[in-house]
């Protein structure tokens, strides 16, 4: 990862950029103590994130932030600053930017870096899922997934949990609904009722590339699937379904 390090004050500057490089994610620090020789480098540079003084020169971090965003939409701002009240003007900015208070160490760096990777990860995405606890699936922009039929929410868990192993209808059925045969054809035709229902839920939400059909087989692409941990140390892994 490369970062961009902007600030008028040398020596603050130089305690950013020890506190960046010590994050085992920064390959590069690349720092300025002008905002205008900053944009002019970031015009034929790529980076990853930037980490910008609010107060500088000629313009102000939050002015230089939009320049920067104009010529990388996807790179990562955090804003440091020793004005807690600049706070409320970066809260107001339609960006994911974080913002840090001076001194700035390398715990808060770090926090901030794995907060974009994260938020990277996401837009890479087609949805997020929480299997501990209750499953739940969201869209890309954070929105549950509606199913009529909570069993179509189930074989969504199911073939993600199976993670990218196909399953044929018949062993969708055997797990799903201890199917022994005896039952086989009604089974069968409530899994595509099912398969329809999700397929539905998820073309609505665009993300219909997240299941995947192989002949008579079924999988989850788990390219297009991000993992919510948060409740991973208190809660079981998708605890409602009795087939884990």
């Amino acid at each position: 990862m490369t970062v961009l390090c902007v600030d008028d004050e040398v020596l603050l500057l130089k305690v950013l950029k020890r506190a960046v490089l010590q994050s085992p994610d920064v390959t590069e620090a690349i720092c300025f103590d002008d905002e205008i020789d900053a944009l002019s480098w970031a015009a034929t540079h790529d980076f990853d994130a930037a980490f910008l003084d609010i107060q500088l020169h000629e313009m102000d971090g939050i002015e230089l932030a939009r320049e920067l965003l104009r010529l990388h939409p996807d790179s990562g701002i955090v804003f440091c600053t020793g004005h807690r009240s600049y706070a409320i003007d970066v809260l107001g900015l339609h960006w994911d930017s974080g913002y840090l208070v001076k001194p700035i160490d390398a715990e808060s760096v770090q926090r901030e870096i794995d907060h974009i990777k994260a938020v990277r990860q996401n837009k890479d995405c087609l949805i997020t899922v929480c299997c501990y606890g209750g499953f739940e699936a969201y869209d890309r922009n954070g929105n549950p997934l509606r199913f009529k039929r909570k069993r179509a929410k189930e074989l969504l868990a199911l073939l993600i949990d199976r993670n990218g192993i196909s399953m044929t209808a018949k062993e969708v059925c055997a797990v799903m609904f201890a199917d022994d045969g005896v039952m086989e054809q009604k089974n069968m035709d409530y899994f595509y009722k099912l398969y329809y229902e999700l397929m539905r839920v998820l073309t609505e939400s665009g993300a219909q590339a997240v299941i995947q059909k192989n002949g008579v087989s079924y999988y989850a692409d788990m390219s297009c699937v991000n993992f919510d941990n948060t409740n991973k140390d208190t809660k079981s892994y998708l605890e409602e379904y009795s087939w884990v």
